[in-house]
């Protein structure tokens, strides 16, 4: 659907612009693929870490509308995290981490671990 039609069906409510923008803004994230595939999730196996990082950079850089701050980032990893990984990353959430806010630090953190 053209933004434009969006705009046309949209504009019969009540809504105000602000909703009017965000409607189209949606649906155009919503048609946009990922020239790659969302990375695997990774569970703490050591021999697979450097795949998992190599996947979530890319994906990451291929994206940066979704991960405008380092707290995407990081968030966006640690929700592909399970198991060992996932226990080692519940704590820096728990305790509201500086780390969730310096995707570089997290990432040097997880090198340290995995």
């Amino acid at each position: 659907m053209a933004d434009r039609e969006v705009l046309r069906e949209s504009s019969s409510g009540d809504e105000n612009l602000e909703n009017l923008w965000l409607n189209v803004k949606n649906r155009r994230r919503l048609k946009r693929k990922s020239p790659v595939s969302m990375p695997e999730k990774f569970s703490g196996q050591m021999d697979r870490f450097p795949a998992f990082m190599g996947q979530c950079q890319l994906f990451i850089s291929l994206r940066p509308e979704d991960f405008p701050t380092d707290r995407s980032k990081v968030g966006f990893m640690i929700s592909l995290l399970t198991g060992q990984a996932a226990n080692w990353a519940t704590p820096l959430l728990v305790q509201d981490s500086p780390l969730l806010n310096n995707f570089q630090g997290f990432l040097q953190q997880m090198r340290v671990m995995f």
